[in-house]
């Protein structure tokens, strides 16, 4: 079992490797996304089958894959767990990561964002609001000026400044007091049915589950992380590897500084070829993990 402070190194070392192997992508974890446009043009382009004309009433599908309901929306725009200051009171909002640990209430939830702003600027746009004061470094932990927790408490919060290429990100990690019922609620609802892992992936080795929401692109993305222990988790990724290779769009991608060997793939959510997934099978060897993410795009 990890202790406390183990765990919460380990999540956020998750993050990172997301964070770091998706930003170059066309929309991201703690999972991925999209990697190229042109990926996702074939995989809209393939999705609706064509069908012949026909006398016979077409029967209505049935609710398949990820089709969001109006109240599982607005439980995601809940996460936002500040009273006194808007989602979209400090910038471009890119993703908001919400994640639930199996087998206790402990939860994580980040948002992402994006600005051109140079560093300095940023370090006064969050610092002050959020803080009191600007920020003297990229990194700072405290409590959110005049803010509340669930629980009546102050309410913590990390920021975390990243400079990038093209843009700089922004990262506000909040550690929530209760479990995210909506990530609870959006798995059972919408986590393939038909996904097989040869039972070697069970509810008894999930270690998180969590989802990823990306406004400017659509984009919703479920993942569940699996700890593998004694044997480990390589000859089950050996094994994924072989069992999926005749997988549309199937593809094994070898380990390259922050980013985990992995897997991907186009996965037919329930078999509807119309409503494809892309999915992908990160592998953290050092670790004994293996981590499942299926990502499409839906209209919020």
């Amino acid at each position: 079992m990890f202790n406390k402070k183990r765990l919460l190194i380990m999540t956020l070392a998750l993050l990172l490797l997301v964070v770091v192997t998706l930003t170059a992508c066309d929309y991201v974890n703690p999972g991925f996304e999209f990697e190229a446009d042109d990926i996702v043009d074939e995989f809209i382009e393939e999705g609706a089958a064509t069908m012949s004309p026909t006398s016979t009433p077409t029967p209505t599908p049935k609710k398949v894959g990820f089709n969001l309901t109006d109240e599982q929306i607005e439980g995601i725009r809940d996460l936002w767990p500040v009273q006194n200051a808007s989602i979209d009171d400090f910038g471009s909002l890119y993703a908001v990561y919400a994640d639930n640990e199996w087998g206790n209430g402990t939860s994580y939830l980040t948002f992402e964002y994006h600005s051109e702003e140079p560093i300095e600027q940023l370090q006064e746009d969050f610092g002050t609001p959020i803080f009191g004061h600007p920020l003297t470094e990229t990194y700072y932990t405290g409590e959110w000026v005049d803010e509340k927790n669930a629980a009546g408490e102050p309410l913590q919060v990390s920021v975390s400044i990243g400079e990038m290429d093209l843009y700089n990100t922004v990262y506000l990690n909040f550690t929530p007091d209760s479990r995210h019922q909506i990530v609870d609620n959006i798995h059972l609802d919408l986590w393939p049915t038909d996904w097989q892992s040869d039972g070697a992936l069970t509810d008894e080795n999930t270690h998180f589950i969590g989802i990823g929401v990306f406004p400017g692109t659509n984009g919703l993305e479920l993942w569940r992380t699996h700890q593998l222990m004694p044997a480990g988790a390589l000859p089950v990724y050996r094994g994924f590897e072989a069992e999926l290779a005749d997988k549309p769009h199937f593809e094994s991608i070898p380990e390259e500084g922050y980013n985990a060997p992995s897997l991907s793939f186009f996965h037919d959510i329930e078999g509807d070829v119309s409503n494809r997934a892309f999915a992908r099978i990160h592998l953290y060897e050092s670790s004994d993990m293996i981590q499942v993410a299926f990502s499409v795009r839906v209209e919020f």
